[in-house]
């Protein structure tokens, strides 16, 4: 993360109970209702996804640096998970 370093994460997903393959740019990690999240931009979707981290089954560090620049980790938790409409 500080490297601003890409990685691959193979992820187990609740939705569809299937283990999937994400390369991601990792903004950070953070603590919300009892569990520990990975906040990344996923290259595949082309936005930002919260992955849960005990259902990430394997982390592969990638040579590829960060093609975007990210707002930062407390920032980006704000724009995604506050309702902004009042």
């Amino acid at each position: 993360i500080l490297q601003k370093k890409r990685v691959k994460i193979e992820y187990h997903a609740n939705y569809s109970q299937e283990l999937t393959k994400r390369e991601t740019e990792p903004i950070g990690l953070f603590y919300m209702m009892e569990s520990w999240y990975l906040l990344a931009y996923c290259l595949l979707r082309k936005d930002y996804r919260t992955f849960k981290v005990n259902r990430i089954k394997e982390i592969i560090p990638l040579e590829k640096d960060f093609e975007q620049i990210h707002l930062d980790l407390k920032t980006l938790i704000k724009k995604l998970y506050t309702d902004d409409e009042e």
